[in-house]
């Protein structure tokens, strides 16, 4: 198949974005699409990628489109673009000279058929296999030989009647006025597209290169009055979009709006990052964005830090901050419980607003035990036992959790994060969370250096427990052992 130079990009776009459509169709390792499965990847990346090119000349066709799709799913390899070096192979003007210099009137069709017919000729691909086309645009090269240079034709310009089809759904605008569509299409992305060629979703802040993750939201929907124009459009990741649904929010200001109530707005709760994403301070950014935008109904938050202990968020201008103190503490409960357990504190902060509400758990003493079996992160007085005797006594510990156990603990009033590995604590060599470092290093824990709050995730897992109450509970499971 070719590929000009107009719509190159259109394919380079759709063809780079074949490993993200097949994995979010659930397709990944599907060899031989369906007919029904070919239907549904062809009407998706028609849509989002080709629709609007259809009237252009040269253009695409439908079944090269569906043959890339399943050239991929068979290959799993990224067709490649080769250069066309015979472009005067096929030089139309050049025929038409030919006609026009060699031929009769009664033999030209004769020769136009054999021209279109000629299996070694370019002419049926460069045209799209559209016939017409090729006689139409031969004819017009015909016509600049019969002496005097013609007057410039002037192009028929279509203007839309901008106002009905506005008012349409996008479903039924990609349908019926695909250039109307492919101007909003392409205008309301580029709006939301960075330098890099990232797209970012309006509420959230999900950035990708790959399209199929955002949609198209109306900001007023049609069913209330809004329009299918480009500035009532934005672009939301597909989870924002689901729970914006029909309100009107406008995600690409940054103020609160009128008909907003204010405090009184609801703080909803959206599920958080769970597995493998609690450990992405990314997610945690955009979950905790999604949640204060909604809020404010408006983009209004201009940045958040996510470090171990404290969060600091950042409103724009004219976002009132105490609006979120009731809605703090629960909050701060919600991320601790979903697996962020080193978060003490959320402070909520504004340009326009010198002192910000901030949430902070309250601090509880450290249990301490005489016992000679103690607790990961119970200590006994420095008085009453030595440094080595501690040291042993915390290593034994360690012996009894499984490999693989990740490890969040204090030491020198500072969070800190770890892996145990062969009774012993594996610590990161730059700080980095999951970059242990390869020269294992045994935690004595002495009292004196205050190692406090030890929190374990077991493998196989998604739960954090106390240290405490995993000794406690493994020394029941042991007891019930040795009786039987």
């Amino acid at each position: 198949m070719l590929v000009f130079d107009h719509i190159q990009q259109v394919y380079r776009d759709f063809i780079n974005e074949l490993e993200t459509l097949f994995k979010e169709a659930g397709l990944a390792e599907v060899e031989d699409l369906t007919d029904e499965e070919l239907d549904v990847l062809w009407e998706f990346v028609i849509a989002e990628y080709f629709a609007g090119y259809d009237n252009v000349l040269p253009g695409y066709r439908d079944q090269d489109v569906k043959d890339i799709l399943r050239y991929y799913a068979q290959k799993d390899v990224f067709p490649t673009f080769l250069k066309f070096e015979d472009r005067e192979k096929c030089d139309l003007a050049k025929e038409a000279r030919y006609i026009f210099e060699h031929l009769r009137v009664k033999d030209k069709p004769e020769y136009i058929e054999s021209l279109w017919n000629d299996e070694n000729g370019f002419w049926r691909v460069l045209f799209g296999y559209r016939k017409d086309y090729f006689i139409r645009q031969l004819s017009i090269e015909e016509e600049k030989l019969w002496g005097p240079k013609p007057e410039e034709r002037k192009e028929i310009q279509i203007k839309f009647d901008e106002v009905d089809i506005a008012r349409l759904p996008l479903s039924e605008i990609i349908k019926t006025h695909r250039a109307y569509w492919r101007n909003l299409h392409d205008g309301v992305f580029a709006k939301h597209t960075n330098l890099s060629g990232s797209v970012t979703c309006a509420c959230c802040g999900l950035q990708s290169k790959y399209k199929i993750h955002f949609q198209i939201d109306h900001i007023v929907p049609l069913s209330k009055g809004g329009l299918s124009k480009i500035d009532n459009l934005q672009i939301l990741c597909r989870t924002c979009n689901a729970i914006k649904s029909d309100q009107t929010i406008n995600f690409q200001g940054h103020e609160f709006q009128d008909y907003k109530t204010s405090s009184s707005s609801e703080f909803l709760d959206f599920a958080p990052p769970q597995d493998e994403k609690v450990r992405d301070n990314k997610e945690w950014e955009r979950y905790l964005r999604r949640r204060i935008n909604f809020f404010y109904q408006c983009s209004a938050v201009d940045s958040i830090n996510i470090n171990l202990e404290k969060w600091h968020v950042l409103l724009y201008p004219a976002n009132n901050p105490h609006w979120l103190r009731p809605h703090l503490e629960n909050l701060v409960r919600q991320i601790r419980e979903a697996g962020f357990h080193t978060l003490t504190a959320i402070k909520i902060n504004s340009s326009d607003y010198q002192l910000g509400p901030e949430y902070s758990i309250p601090h509880s003493p450290t249990a301490v035990s005489n016992s000679a079996a103690l607790s990961i992160n119970q200590f006994p007085p420095q008085a009453k036992t030595s440094a080595i005797v501690e040291s042993k006594i915390i290593k034994k510990e360690l012996e009894f959790i499984p490999d693989g156990t990740l490890c969040h603990f204090r030491y020198k009033g500072k969070l800190h994060e770890g892996k145990i590995s062969k009774g012993q604590l594996v610590v990161p060599r730059k700080g980095q969370f999951s970059s242990f470092s390869t020269a294992s290093k045994a935690i004595v824990g002495y009292s004196r250096n205050g190692w406090l709050d030890w929190q374990l995730q077991l493998p196989g897992t998604n739960t954090w427990i106390k240290a405490d109450d995993w000794r406690k509970n493994a020394e029941v499971i042991s007891n019930d052992s040795n009786q039987n």
